[in-house]
């Protein structure tokens, strides 16, 4: 492929090779999935607006029209203005694929993104529950059925470790061959968790949470 091909290739055309890059990289699927999803939107406006779609002609102009245009954007499933932190997040999956297209494809001179200001978060601390309504959460499990011992279990892991969801549900008994999972070892009493990044970390447990038969 020429040069001038290849800068005459439009923005979705390189969708699959930067998929390539990432899972050479190492990304986890489901970071892929959403650095894929947020050109994909991109890409989309960029097609309704009629506006430019070769990549060395996505300028500054259009991706800030664009950022604008989802903080005016309602959620398609809760009819609310999208949150700060998904705007953010948005922004920094296109400027990674700007940068990729910059530093090894060599597609664009200078990334849009140069000097451009991330959108602001505000700083908002997530709810965290009492101790009295943990203790009516864990009521909702009382039982010695197979859902109530995996709810309870699930539950008592989460107050006590701290894990993500997602890290929760790739957990395994501690398994050399599940190293790429995460897992319980209960030997010294941790949970080993696949972080973000594929970064793994220790979260130690509760003697309590241990000692009960659901969690085993």
């Amino acid at each position: 492929m020429t040069a001038v091909e290849v800068l005459e290739r439009r923005i979705r055309e390189f969708v699959s090779d930067w998929r390539t890059h990432l899972r050479a990289k190492n990304r986890a699927d489901s970071t892929i999935d959403a650095c894929l999803d947020s050109v994909a939107m991109l890409v989309n406006y960029l097609d309704d607006e009629n506006m430019p779609m070769l990549a060395p002609e996505i300028g500054r102009r259009e991706l800030e029209r664009y950022f604008e245009y989802l903080r005016q954007r309602p959620n398609f499933r809760t009819g609310e203005s999208l949150s700060h932190s998904y705007i953010s997040k948005q922004y920094r999956h296109l400027q990674q694929f700007w940068r990729w297209l910059d530093d090894v494809e060599e597609i664009v001179e200078l990334s849009p993104f140069y000097k451009m200001e991330v959108p602001h978060v505000p700083d908002n601390p997530p709810t965290v529950l009492r101790e009295n309504e943990l203790k009516k959460l864990l009521a909702t499990t009382k039982g010695k059925g197979f859902a109530e011992l995996r709810d309870r279990a699930i539950i008592l892991v989460l107050i006590d470790c701290g894990v993500r969801v997602g890290e929760l549900s790739l957990l395994t008994v501690a398994n050399p061959a599940e190293q790429e999972r995460g897992s319980f070892d209960f030997d010294v009493d941790v949970v080993r968790v696949l972080g973000k990044g594929r970064r793994a970390c220790d979260a130690p447990f509760n003697p309590a949470t241990v000692e009960a038969p659901e969690v085993r």
